[in-house]
């Protein structure tokens, strides 16, 4: 007769049990890794809606025409200047992309389109939009840019103190600056796969005299710049074009123009 010890049978059993689980177990295959430009981004942001197919309703919005890959060179920042956080608010403004508080990414139009974004530099840049109301000076709520829209209980345009009572400051989020590092990658990364290449970064500042928050400084400094360090595109900081305003010494310590008359 054979003696089996009791140990001897749990040993076999849990070797039984093991050979068992590894037999039935199916085998894990790791996710591919993105291959496109666009699948990077979709791996990068917390989501992003593809609008570059869907109708625009009114005329700002739409293509004002096309651009071959080597026609343009340069990313411009925007931020809307106003708060939103439906993604449907974005369907009909003239720019190329814009990103939502949340971080998720909407892509309105491809960047061969013209889009009338940033005035003088509209022909040569992709329009990048961050949905905020920012300071032109981080810290200095007077620095906002105040729209002029009617106060429908005075029946006059809104005062900056009227407004900015009604409208509270609403810098760019931390998710906004991660998305907008990830969007640089994608816009670079695409236009070097066709051919084209990217070389610049602007503000719209530098490109009309009305745009002097625009995008501010947070903006700047979160996201220009270390983008513009990793991508090795240029910032012209005392560089404009026709009424534009260059990069002023209040954003960083690389300009020498001031952010305007009244604070500098």
């Amino acid at each position: 007769m054979f003696r089996f010890l009791y140990s001897d049978i749990i040993n076999w059993t849990a070797q039984f049990v093991t050979r068992t689980i590894e037999s039935t177990t199916p085998e894990r295959t790791e996710a591919p890794e993105p291959e496109t430009p666009l699948e990077r981004l979709e791996a990068s942001v917390p989501g992003v809606l593809d609008f570059r197919g869907r109708k625009r309703t009114k005329s700002r919005g739409k293509s004002k025409g096309n651009r071959k890959w080597d026609k343009f060179d340069a990313i411009t920042w925007h931020q809307t200047a106003v708060y939103f956080e439906d993604p449907e608010t974005c369907l009909n403004m003239p720019v190329h992309a814009v990103i939502m508080p949340d971080g998720r990414v909407v892509l309105l139009h491809n960047p061969t389109t013209i889009m009338w974004h940033a005035h003088a530099l509209n022909r040569k840049s992709i329009g990048i939009e961050i949905a905020c109301m920012a300071e032109g000076i981080e810290g200095n709520n007077n620095t906002r840019n105040i729209p002029r829209k009617i106060n429908p209980l005075t029946g006059k345009n809104w005062t900056k103190a009227e407004w900015l009572r009604k409208k509270p400051t609403m810098e760019a989020t931390d998710a906004q600056i991660a998305s907008a590092l990830a969007l640089a990658r994608y816009y670079a990364e695409l236009t070097e796969e066709n051919e084209g290449s990217i070389a610049y970064q602007h503000t719209h500042r530098q490109g009309h005299s009305s745009r002097t928050a625009d995008p501010g400084s947070r903006i700047f400094q979160k996201i220009v710049e270390p983008s513009s360090a990793e991508l090795k595109h240029t910032i012209r900081y005392n560089w404009k074009r026709k009424s534009g305003n260059p990069i002023p010494k209040k954003w960083s310590d690389k300009a020498k123009a001031r952010y305007n008359w009244r604070y500098d």
